[in-house]
């Protein structure tokens, strides 16, 4: 236990404190099945059980990340199994929301929106098409408009997310918020207050993400600067879409479907 401990590395409390991501206290409440374990506990938990047994880098990220899509599957399932207005009597402390508020943070439509029908009906048909998931890219220079119709193309899609639309500016290359700050951003949004957001970047993306796991929302990520800067905060959800706005063309986000 003690060599699992050392491998299972540390975390954040919400203090700032610096602990054991493996304490006994907590492996002993987990063990007994008293509540499902946090995110980071089951991942700090799985790699250190991996190392410990000389499996290669390669294998332990592999299953740990398997392991981490069967625990959002069983969080999500614990959220839509709650009574309406609160949490799961399982939900691990500090994890998320304790309602299920629904967001509505894209800014207000624009009065003014001059010859873009054509293009907005075609990112419509587009985003018909396309698979939960999908990431749609509004693309071009300084001025072309590219906030102006994603707000608006945002405000057209509204009713297929019923559960909300999430919004970050990102800034662009004028002082550009970092992953893990718009992370934090993102989860304020959706509920999860600044002392339970963890310090840890990977960490904060991997519960945004299970947040989102099974609920329908769209996602308007506004000026980003690069695919870098954008691949942590895509809404993987099989529910989820993701608009980005940017004055590059994000090559590096693979399967991007471009709107403009």
């Amino acid at each position: 236990m003690r060599r699992l401990q050392q491998l299972g590395g540390k975390t954040r409390a919400a203090n700032g404190d610096e602990v054991d991501a493996l304490p006994r206290s907590t492996v002993s409440t987990i063990l007994r099945g008293d509540k499902l374990p946090r995110s980071e506990f089951v991942s700090a938990s799985v790699t250190a059980c991996l190392e410990y047994g000389g499996q290669p880098p390669e294998k332990v990220a592999e299953v740990t990340e398997h392991w981490l899509s069967c625990w959002r599957a069983l969080y999500a399932a614990e959220v839509r199994e709650a009574p309406e207005g609160s949490g799961s009597r399982h939900e691990p402390a500090g994890q998320g929301p304790k309602e299920r508020s629904v967001p509505r943070h894209l800014p207000p439509d624009v009065r003014f929106l001059v010859d873009r029908e054509a293009e907005l009906s075609l990112a419509d048909e587009r985003f018909r098409r396309q698979p939960g998931g999908s990431v749609f890219l509004v693309t071009g220079p300084v001025g072309v408009g590219k906030t102006a119709f994603a707000v608006r193309w945002g405000h057209r899609l509204a009713e297929d997310f019923p559960e909300g639309q999430l919004y970050v500016d990102l800034r662009g290359p004028h002082g550009p918020l970092d992953s893990g700050q718009a992370l934090g951003v993102l989860l304020s949004s959706l509920g999860v207050r600044e002392e339970d957001c963890p310090a840890d970047p990977w960490r904060r993306m991997q519960r945004y993400r299970a947040l989102l796991a099974e609920r329908r929302m769209l996602v308007v990520l506004d000026n980003a600067s690069d695919a870098e800067q954008v691949r942590p905060l895509l809404a993987t959800g099989e529910h989820c879409r993701t608009i980005v706005t940017s004055r590059n063309r994000m090559s590096g986000l693979g399967s991007v479907r471009r709107i403009m």
